[in-house]
């Protein structure tokens, strides 16, 4: 039907088909806390130049990005857990869950 959107999919925690976590071990997550002081978490793997990792979601950690090893060697991946996943704080009130707040977080 022209002009009806597409239902989206729920996060269920489990990673897509044929995905696979990263291998348990292969880099701590680092945490580091917020100006509002809010605990996030991220993991950073590889060498070169920077690239940031941010998971789809709302609800996805970094796990969500499974294996990146074809990165790795060319890139530093930094895997960001957002707000509320992974080992990140949880907000206490749903209206931090905002783009600018994401986009806060990544700025820190």
């Amino acid at each position: 039907m022209a002009g009806r959107a597409e239902p989206r999919a729920r996060p269920t925690g489990r990673l897509p088909r044929g995905w696979r976590p990263l291998a348990s071990g292969a880099a701590p997550d680092v945490s580091f806390t917020t100006g509002d002081g809010r605990k996030l978490t991220y993991r950073k793997l590889g060498h070169g130049p920077v690239l940031v990792c941010h998971p789809g979601g709302p609800g996805f950690s970094a796990d969500y990005f499974g294996d990146l090893a074809a990165l790795w060697e060319q890139y530093t991946l930094v895997m960001l857990n957002p707000r509320g996943t992974g080992g990140s704080d949880r907000p206490g009130d749903s209206r931090a869950y905002q783009i600018d707040d994401y986009v806060a977080d990544l700025e820190e």
